[in-house]
């Protein structure tokens, strides 16, 4: 599993994090590459949070604050909450790829 050319990054056994990055800078609208760095702490708070036990719904909560703390304006709770929904999901596929 670990030629570079087949499936996706959980077959591939790569890290959540540049695929947390991703989508937390398209939810937040700012760019992968320069902004992948200020994005860091969000994305290790996400995988610490998932891993910890946290739900979906307390994820949008995160993003909520993340939304503050970055500037950007408040989004609607229902697209927050689709936003958690995948930041969660990835996470767990990882973590769920570790225990396995």
């Amino acid at each position: 599993m670990s030629r570079q050319d087949i499936g996706n990054w959980v077959n591939r056994g790569q890290p959540p994090e540049p695929e947390l990055t991703r989508l937390l800078a398209v939810y937040l609208e700012k760019d992968v590459v320069t902004d992948g760095a200020t994005l860091r702490p969000y994305v290790t708070a996400l995988r610490e949070m998932a891993e910890a036990g946290t739900s979906d719904a307390q994820l949008a909560g995160y993003l909520k604050h993340v939304e503050q703390e970055v500037g950007r304006p408040q989004e609607t709770g229902r697209v927050r909450q689709l936003a958690a929904i995948a930041l969660w999901h990835i996470a767990r596929c990882a973590i769920i790829r570790a225990a396995s």
